[in-house]
């Protein structure tokens, strides 16, 4: 199956590919080239799969009407985004040569606190496939297809890097002290990415290193003063180093960005914009008098609490001490789940998120909140 068009400012992609999903088929992206301005469109070709032909058909019929202005789905679209159709059969000797062409692809994780176990795992099971497989593989993303992937995983503590990667294959513990330049450099040199599980403070090392050995650095850490003023080095290196990639910064910007694009295509107006985010324990688990769980630096939990934090409410800018933040807590309670008890603070500068998210000039309110049980902020 093959679309041209508008694929991506129009959500057209994410329409497709939702198609497919509820009616129970599976997809693989063979081939997409996505258009480099405004006015340029977007291909796409898939390759389409279901167990049974009556919902192969479904799928491509509600594919095709996709395209069709008329189809209604609320939506004129100009003739360009049409969906032409191309049905084919995947050989098993493609599929196995696809297999045997994968290149390897190496990620160096820093820190070995617990929420890398979940990342070496599910990294160094990319391309980690039977032959029994192999089919299900040729639906995956071209990534997947293509590489696997090793993993190193780096700590201060030797013991710590072989517990967390017992177990898995692909991976790799060596001790690193990031503050040894030299010894960073060495590792930062064998791999093509770099996730940085560390505290903010180790972060611009870790850049510098990156961009001297031109490699690509993630962190799920806030961006601060030190890692902007990297920007320019990290683009003259051509390397990208993105921050903020965790729940909260990370998937609530991406959640964010999603449903403000979407009102923008529709030519709406964000007049208010709040949102909520917090890793709390399952009820069962808050069983200590904080009501929480670290999955993260104790002491960077505890420090958080000491932040400043300023955000706009009904067009009036507040600001709030890093002193008095606990004591700014109000209680919050989700229509849906009244038995959460939780409070909420805000979540330092909301405001340069306004201007990130380009709605700092509509929305009267921009306000990004911290949620934690309620009875944590008096303990």
């Amino acid at each position: 199956v093959s679309l041209s068009g508008h694929l991506f400012d129009q959500f057209l992609i994410n329409e497709a590919l939702d198609i497919i999903e509820a009616a129970g088929g599976s997809f693989h992206m063979a081939n997409c080239q996505v258009g480099q301005s405004t006015n340029a469109m977007s291909y796409l070709e898939l390759e389409v799969g279901a167990d049974d032909s009556a919902v192969l058909d479904d799928i491509l019929d509600s594919l095709t009407s996709l395209a069709n202005p008329t189809s209604g789905h609320g939506i004129i679209r100009e003739k360009t985004d049409m969906v032409s159709l191309k049905i084919g059969r995947i050989q098993e000797n493609d599929i196995e040569k696809r297999y045997n062409m994968r290149k390897k692809s190496m990620i160096l994780i820093l820190g070995a606190g617990r929420v890398c176990q979940p990342a070496a795992e599910l990294l160094a099971s990319i391309g980690s496939i039977s032959s029994g497989e192999w089919l299900n593989s040729c639906m995956e993303t071209e990534f997947q297809e293509n590489n696997y992937v090793e993993v190193i995983v780096a700590s201060l503590y030797l013991k710590d890097a072989e517990e967390i990667i017992e177990g898995i294959p692909n991976a790799t513990a060596v001790q690193l002290d990031v503050m040894d330049y030299r010894s960073l450099c060495k590792y930062v040199s064998q791999v093509e990415v770099v996730i940085s599980l560390l505290p903010p403070s180790c972060h611009s090392t870790i850049a510098d290193a990156c961009i001297k050995l031109k490699r690509h650095l993630i962190t799920a850490s806030y961006v601060d003063d030190s890692m902007s003023k990297l920007d320019e080095a990290a683009k003259s290196a051509g390397i990208a180093i993105i921050g903020e990639m965790g729940l909260d910064p990370g998937i609530d910007h991406m959640m964010a960005m999603k449903m403000i694009n979407q009102a923008h295509v529709r030519g709406g107006r964000i007049k208010s914009f709040t949102s909520y985010c917090g890793g709390i324990p399952s009820p069962a688990a808050a069983n200590n008098p904080l009501a929480y769980k670290f999955s993260w630096n104790p002491a960077g939990a505890i420090r958080s609490g000491r932040n400043p934090a300023t955000y706009r409410y009904n067009g009036e800018i507040l600001h709030v001490d890093g002193e008095n933040l606990y004591d700014s807590a109000i209680s919050l309670r989700i229509p849906d789940l009244p038995a959460f008890a939780l409070e909420c603070l805000p979540n330092r500068d909301s405001l340069i998120y306004g201007d990130l998210y380009g709605i700092g000039h509509e929305a009267a309110t921009i306000f990004r909140g911290t949620l934690r049980y309620e009875g944590m902020i008096s303990a």
